[in-house]
């Protein structure tokens, strides 16, 4: 019995220290577990947040890139309308039987008439062609209403000498063409309804003696322009904004906030965002910048320079006639990277990191997916800067198009309506010698003019097209390297018609290549484009140099030189690393020369570098096998190595 008892003792003894013995284990297992999931957790937290804020910034990149773009064509849109007209009007005021009329010669009326229903039934965004003469009187108007020309009678003709845009334009020298202020059309002293948004062209006609004798006036459709600017927004995003040289927003806005100068309003951007226009507004090129969590970008336009036969010339600094094209892009921040579909995926992260080891092999998956994410969102963003040079061309050429193109067709109508008014008189028998003689000189004029005008669109048009066909294809084949420079340079030559920068060439050779048109191409867009931003402080003038000779053992050494500001050692010994600029935070995004350097070395099998001292300018050496190595799989638009 004592036996039994004391065995009893015993065995609860024993489950009692095993009981303690596990609950302790249990404690450390605890324990570490703690430890472990506190770290795992932290550490998987951190990375997330991470990938998150790459992500983020990724993204930011990526709309700087493409409000980058819509500001561009919003400014694209606006000048090129505004370089059309400024052509037109000075074709038209040089109508012999538009200064007949000017001088009191009646009888021409008709004709000036004919012409001016011709020209607003060609252009659909014309609103209103006039003639109106030094005393402020229409003579001749011809209103575009719907699809149709319609010519004013007599009856319904105004007196404008009250005007505004007649009184600036009457005083002007008959050199300079007048650019009105956007408005809203205004009818018999009340603002149209609808909206009609309205952009006049004047140009003014004096005799021998410098006495006015008339204007020559285009009202033109503003609001077509802003909805030309509109079809190119991106959507979700921020509309772009057209605002004038006071700040005013003339698209781009809510509609409570648009046009306050009509209707005695203080909406302005100087009063809504003081800090951004302290910038914009006082600037008169182009920029980019950021304020807290949102960034700007912004292209300025002085109408009345960019229609002036000597842009110099006229006053300098930001004028109320101006216009500022503007893009906000809304930067991330922490509440916006932390959505809820990012919390949700956190929340699900660490319930994985639950298991001791499962949840430490979940963080370390959750980290190379953020890398592979992160590099193929950097190699997303290089193919964008790879084609952004294109797109550049692309814009470049269709300006220098603009104004031939428009210019021949406005000079072909005239011959037209010129032939037709000489045949009447050779029908009629009145032909006199002077008309003959005028007929044979007006017949002349306009062919020279047209032919000068058609010669520079077909050489544009064939360099661009190979130069357009080389980028696309990057295909390999044989090549004269002096052709493909010719092309490469007349194709970008028109970003440099509006800076004091001189592009020019010097080819000592004529060896074909055996290589890769495309990607050389690129090679020399990236260091021509890259020596214009950087070379040079704003405003500043010099020559960029693109020279080619053969080299030693079947080489060809090409390079790209300029007379700009140079740079130190230690710049120079960087300017190859990716992300790297001396342009961070105006645009530049460090990738160009990185981009350039992995083509030149990769599919063109040369080298490239660079040598350079401050104050004497910056040579580009490349140096590449007239006959390239055998194709390999890497792709020039995938060479880029981040760990490089």
């Amino acid at each position: 019995m004592v036996k039994a008892v004391g065995f009893d003792v015993s065995n609860g003894f024993s489950s009692m220290r095993g009981s303690h013995d596990i609950h302790h284990r249990n404690r450390r297992q605890l324990a570490a577990f703690v430890r472990v999931y506190a770290a795992a957790s932290a550490v998987f937290l951190l990375l997330l947040h991470g990938f998150f804020a790459v992500q983020a910034r990724i993204d930011d990149d990526r709309a700087r890139v493409a409000m980058h773009g819509e500001v561009d064509y919003g400014a694209d849109v606006l000048g090129s309308t505004l370089a059309s007209y400024a052509s037109d009007i000075k074709v038209l005021s040089h109508l012999g039987k538009v200064r007949s009329l000017a001088v009191g010669d009646l009888s021409a009326r008709a004709e000036v008439v004919n012409y001016f229903r011709i020209f607003v039934s060609d252009k659909p965004i014309t609103a209103q062609l006039r003639f109106i003469d030094a005393a402020g009187r229409e003579l001749v108007r011809v209103d575009r209403v719907g699809d149709q020309a319609v010519v004013i009678p007599d009856e319904e003709l105004q007196d404008k000498s009250d005007r505004y845009y007649f009184q600036k334009a009457i005083v002007l020298p008959e050199s300079e063409i007048y650019v009105s202020p956007v408005d809203l059309n205004v009818e018999h002293n009340a603002i149209e309804m609808p909206w009609n948004p309205m952009l006049r062209l004047a140009r003014a006609l004096r005799d021998g003696n410098g006495q006015p004798l008339g204007i020559v006036i285009i009202n033109v459709k503003a609001g077509e322009m802003i909805a030309g600017i509109e079809r190119a927004q991106i959507p979700g995003a921020v509309p772009v904004q057209w605002l004038n040289g006071a700040g005013y927003w003339l698209s781009g806005a809510p509609k409570d906030q648009l046009w306050g100068f009509m209707f005695g309003r203080e909406t302005t951007m100087a009063k809504t965002n003081p800090a951004a226009w302290a910038v914009i507004g006082t600037e008169t090129g182009d920029g980019e910048f950021d304020i807290g969590h949102t960034a700007y970008v912004f292209q300025s336009i002085a109408p009345s320079q960019l229609v002036s036969d000597d842009p110099d010339s006229g006053p300098h600094g930001v004028r109320l006639d101006d216009w500022k094209i503007v893009g906000e892009i809304p930067l991330s921040t922490f509440a916006t990277i932390w959505t809820l579909r990012h919390i949700a995926l956190a929340a699900a992260g660490l319930l994985l990191i639950g298991g001791i080891c499962f949840g430490w092999s979940r963080a370390n998956a959750a980290r190379k997916a953020a890398e592979a994410n992160q590099r193929t969102a950097e190699e997303e963003l290089v193919r964008v800067e790879r084609f952004a040079s294109l797109g550049s061309l692309v814009a470049g050429v269709a300006h220098e198009l603009n104004t031939p193109v428009g210019s021949a067709v406005t000079v072909a109508s005239t011959m037209a309506e010129r032939v037709a008014g000489f045949r009447t008189e050779v029908e009629s028998g009145q032909l006199r010698r002077a008309s003959l003689s005028s007929f044979l000189d007006d017949m002349r004029e306009s062919t020279e003019i047209m032919l000068r005008g058609l010669d520079r669109t077909a050489r544009l048009v064939q360099q661009f097209k190979q130069v357009a066909f080389d980028q696309t294809s990057q295909q390999r084949r044989v090549f004269a390297l002096g052709e493909l420079i010719r092309d490469v340079v007349g194709t970008i030559q028109p970003q440099f018609n509006h800076v004091d920068i001189t592009l020019k060439t010097e080819i000592a050779t004529e060896t074909r290549l055996d290589s890769y048109p495309g990607p050389l191409g690129q090679v020399l867009i990236n260091l021509i484009s890259n020596a214009r931003t950087h070379a040079f402080d704003d405003g500043d003038g010099g020559t960029i140099t693109v020279a080619a000779r053969d080299g030693i053992g079947g080489t060809i050494v090409i390079t790209v030189r300029d007379t700009g500001k140079g740079m130190d050692e230690a710049v120079r010994k960087k300017v190859f690393e990716p992300f790297f600029t001396t342009r961070l935070g105006q645009g530049g995004s460090g990738l160009g020369l990185s981009i350039t350097f992995n083509i030149v070395s990769g599919i063109l099998g040369g080298t490239i570098r660079a040598e350079s001292a401050p104050g004497k300018g910056t040579a580009m050496i490349v140096e590449i096998p007239a006959v390239a190595p055998a194709e390999t799989s890497v792709q020039s638009g995938r060479i880029y190595d981040v760990g490089r």
